[in-house]
């Protein structure tokens, strides 16, 4: 994501918005001009850069029989160690008691 930060000053801007657009969209970029002073955008920048990797992760799951993902339930699920773990090859390994 390409942030132009202080839009609040125009008088001071050293590129364009529309520069800065054509070189988003020339490098496959999200743009988006923000204001600290003023608020402006600051929480939509954040809200954009999370969905795009949001959409990233889901792009880069196979999510299909062969590889046995299941739909989420919605519960959630906290892992655990079971003791044969802890007391097998997994302590030795780690040399800890």
């Amino acid at each position: 994501m390409l942030v132009g930060n202080k839009s609040d000053l125009k008088h001071l801007r050293a590129v364009s918005t529309e520069e800065a657009k054509n070189f988003a969209q020339d490098h496959n970029l999200l743009f988006l001009e923000t204001s600290a002073l003023d608020g402006t955008n600051i929480q939509q920048a954040f809200k954009e850069v999370l969905q795009e990797i949001q959409r990233k992760i889901m792009m880069a799951r196979p999510v299909n029989a062969e590889c046995n993902v299941k739909p989420s339930t919605g519960k959630t699920v906290i892992p655990t160690l079971d003791s044969s773990t802890l007391n097998g090859k997994a302590q030795s390994r780690y040399g800890c008691c």
